[in-house]
């Protein structure tokens, strides 16, 4: 019985272990750029920006995700936090490269090459951007599918 019991917590031990992503959100993405340009990330401003090393603001191209006190702020910005927060990420240039706030637009993604504004509109924390961008039917499409389906803090 002992035996049992300490094979099953090493299986359940391995298993857990090899669970990177929070339960219930989808990471896989269809947009990847693992060979797009580094920057490593100094600080997390909210769900769609954020500062990397030197200061400079990166606005994710892709996405628009609800401002403070909008409902999934909180979640948006958690998701960030944790897929790129202090890290290397990969950044794509869109048809702009400045918002009318002269923060930078780029879409964003890990290092290995994940789309976060991909993530974001999949798992219903952000809406796609609809008026420009190479990877706007994309997302739009993401965003359809989410709302359809409810998924997410948005459509919930």
């Amino acid at each position: 019985i002992y035996l049992s019991a300490v094979i099953g917590g090493i299986a359940f031990l391995v298993w857990w272990l090899s669970q990177e992503d929070a339960p219930g959100l989808n990471y896989n993405t269809s947009l990847q750029c693992p060979l797009c340009d580094a920057v490593t990330v100094s600080n997390v401003i909210d769900g769609d920006t954020v500062v990397i090393t030197g200061g400079e603001r990166i606005r994710f191209y892709g996405v628009d995700a609800p401002a403070r006190d909008e409902k999934c702020y909180d979640e948006a910005t958690a998701a960030v936090e944790e897929r790129v927060g202090g890290a290397v990420v990969r950044v794509e240039a869109g048809d702009r490269p400045n918002d009318s706030f002269g923060r930078s637009l780029y879409y964003v993604y890990t290092a290995s090459g994940d789309s976060i504004d991909e993530l974001l509109v999949r798992n219903g924390l952000a809406f796609a951007w609809t008026d420009d961008g190479q990877h706007r039917d994309l997302l739009v499409d993401l965003q359809n599918d989410a709302a359809l389906k409810d998924v997410g803090c948005l459509w919930k």
